[in-house]
Parts: C-alpha cells; sequence; structure tokens
C-alpha cells in the first residue's frame, strides 16, 4: 500500500504579529507544520513542508501539491480577532462527507490541546484560494489567536503539541494507531505549583573582537568579554518563554525576537551585528508556575532590571543609551 501524501502549507503572513511582540505567524506557523512533518512521517506519511522563500507562495504551493498528487492539503495558519477570543477553527471546501470528515478529525485533535479546549467549529467556505484550487482534500487550519496574548504565549510554547495535534486527527481520520506523545484525553488542570519551581536561562553574546561567546546558564558568569563591545544576543530558557529585544548605539530598538538560535537570522537573536546599548527582557510564565516569574537581568556594572517594568530605579530596559554593553547577567526569579 502506498503512502498517504499530507502537504503542509504554513503561513506566510510576515506582518501579523503575535500578542506582545512574540514573533509573526510566519514564524510560528512554519515551527508547527515542522513538528507536524516529523510526527506525520514518524506514522509512515509522505509529507511535503510548502517553501516560505518564494513570491506568490499559494498558487505555487497549490501547484506543487497538485502535481505530486497530495491526499490532503493543510494550511497551517493562526487567527486574529479582539484580542480575547479563544479557540481553533478548521475550514473546508463543503459539507460533503468526503471534505468534512478529514476536518473535523484534525479539528477534534486541536480542541483537545488548545488552552480553552474549546474551538469555533468546522465551517465550509469557498472563498479561500488553497480550499478550492487543491486537487486534494483542503484542511484548512487556524490553530488559536494569535492576538489573544495569553494563547499567543502558549502558542510559542507548544509548537509540537499543535504539530502533534495536527498528525493525531489525520491518523484518525485514515484510522490509524496514533503513538505521539500527545494524549488524546484534555490535559488535567495544572496542580498546585511549588514555590520554589525554578526556571533556568541561557544566553549567550557576540562581541566585535571575538564572536559567538559559550553559552551562560543563570549567573554562574556572566555573557561577554569584559572591553569588547556586544553586538547580538541569543537568550532561551527551560521553562515558560522569553521576548528580548536590543537597542541599536546611536540608532533604535530592534523588533522582539522570541527564538535562540544563531543560524536563525529572523527570529534566533537579537542584533544585526551593530554595537547594542541596551536590552530589554520579558519572561512569561507557563500555567503550571505560580507565582509570576520575571526576568532577572543587569549590564556592565549598572543595577538590575525586572522584565520591563519602570519606576523604582528601573526604566524598563537595561543598559545606557550611548554606552556600548560589554557584560550581561540574566536569571529568572
Amino acid at each position: 500500500m502506498s503512502k498517504k501524501k499530507i502537504y503542509l502549507s504554513p503561513s506566510d503572513q510576515t506582518k501579523n504579529m503575535y500578542a506582545g511582540g512574540l514573533g509573526t505567524e510566519q514564524q510560528h506557523c512554519t515551527e508547527i507544520a515542522k513538528q507536524a512533518k516529523i510526527a506525520l512521517e514518524a506514522h509512515g506519511f509522505e509529507v511535503k513542508i510548502g517553501d516560505n522563500q518564494r513570491d506568490e507562495l499559494y498558487p505555487q504551493r497549490v501547484a506543487e501539491s497538485n502535481s505530486w498528487g497530495a491526499d490532503i492539503h493543510i494550511p497551517i495558519h493562526t487567527n486574529a480577532s479582539n484580542g480575547s477570543t479563544k479557540g481553533t477553527l478548521v475550514m473546508c471546501y463543503s459539507t460533503s462527507e468526503a471534505d468534512m470528515k478529514p476536518a473535523q478529525a484534525v479539528y477534534n485533535a486541536l480542541v483537545q490541546v488548545v488552552p480553552s479546549r474549546s474551538g469555533l467549529g468546522v465551517r465550509a467556505r469557498q472563498d479561500l484560494y488553497e480550499i478550492n484550487s487543491t486537487k486534494a482534500v483542503c484542511v484548512y487550519v487556524e490553530c488559536d489567536f494569535h492576538d489573544n496574548p495569553d494563547v499567543a504565549a502558549w502558542i510559542v510554547g507548544n509548537h509540537k503539541t499543535l504539530g502533534e495535534a495536527i498528525c493525531r486527527g489525520v491518523c484518525d481520520y485514515y484510522g490509524m494507531p496514533y503513538n505521539g506523545e500527545s494524549s488524546s484525553e484534555p490535559t488535567p488542570a495544572p496542580q498546585p505549583p511549588a514555590q520554589t519551581a525554578e526556571v533556568n536561562a541561557y544566553y549567550r553574546v557576540r562581541t566585535q573582537a571575538h564572536g559567538w561567546l559559550p553559552e551562560v546558564k543563570n549567573l554562574d558568569d556572566f555573557a561577554g568579554f569584559q572591553g569588547s563591545p556586544v553586538t547580538d544576543v541569543a537568550i532561551r530558557v527551560d521553562r515558560g518563554s522569553v521576548k528580548y529585544r536590543v537597542h541599536i548605539l546611536g540608532e533604535g530598538w530592534l523588533p522582539y525576537v522570541t527564538g535562540c538560535d544563531i543560524n536563525d537570522y529572523q527570529n534566533g537573536f537579537a542584533g544585526e551585528g551593530k554595537v547594542i546599548d541596551a536590552i530589554e527582557i520579558y519572561y512569561y510564565t507557563p500555567d503550571d508556575i505560580r507565582p509570576y516569574k520575571k526576568a532577572k537581568y543587569m549590564v556592565n556594572t549598572y543595577s538590575w532590571q525586572y522584565d520591563n517594568e519602570k519606576g523604582q530605579g528601573q526604566d524598563g530596559y537595561a543598559g545606557v543609551f550611548g554606552v556600548p554593553i560589554t557584560e550581561l547577567r540574566l536569571c529568572i526569579e
């Protein structure tokens, strides 16, 4: 029996920003698609992901999907509304069983993992190009609402959960056992967390003279080299998520980033190879940790800054405009 072919088409929306500046719809839907591909291939499917680096993406993707002979074509998006709406929405071409059955299977899997455990249902819609132009049945996924701050932060930390849920839905549609990590049962409500729950921060910097320096954990050391201006910063945490941005000396603030990958020039680190004189870091506490925690950080020998707080000696960022950063210290507490 030949493998079923699944074509994944992540959003190309680079201007659709997540609440809190947590990246773009394109960035996060691409990561969800990557995780879905891993899970689907592990379950015996043949998978292609549409290219996000070309012009006129959707016509080219539809043509590629059609010529490849995809069995299911899955656009992957996140939604936006009024800043408070939550839930999954899945769309397909018609109300026929052939269209509704796979869409409903994917929808059922997604609503079991999204924070609200709810959704807006499965809807027939024929005015979207990928829905009305693919030869394969199209299951058009809106995972959840990225303009809702709580949901946006959850999506950022749950690419794998969403990708695996899409895989589970496809498996359910084909009557195949799902052997991934995601549970078909709703995740139990989190138990009251220990007050001493620890979150580790890992960070590294690039300097003009030394390039990328080794990663530092918490306050074990500082990231930097005395007397050598920092040009770029990469930060990650082992629980929850962070957003951060840097200020270029003599220029201004760069956009927030949320990733930590020195090979990812879009969202993997903050900086563009120029000397920085200030940094802002904000920590998002996950649901299973209470009380809320903050990023505590300082540069050079200045005072500590907590998240982007202002007042009581804090400016909302660490650093002094006009003075290069040479040392960074960071922990989550």
